[in-house]
């Protein structure tokens, strides 16, 4: 199954240093891995300062990806 792996920033630094990109490299299906960065307002999870940008990505990317869109 295909699956994105998004990264945050100033998510993960406390707790989980690393592990979204740790995850992906370990993946063995189709996969994309986005980094959402403070430069665009896209930081913390869900980007909460940047809803539009996240919802393009979380939704736009199954249409693009998966098959019978």
């Amino acid at each position: 199954m295909p699956t994105l792996v998004l990264d945050y920033d100033y998510d993960y630094e406390q707790f989980y240093p690393g592990q979204p990109r740790q995850m992906f490299d370990k993946l063995t299906s189709p996969k994309d891995y986005l980094k959402l960065t403070a430069a665009t307002g896209a930081q913390l999870h869900c980007s909460p300062m940047a809803p539009q940008q996240h919802c393009e990505v979380v939704f736009d990317w199954p249409q693009e990806t998966l098959p019978g869109r």
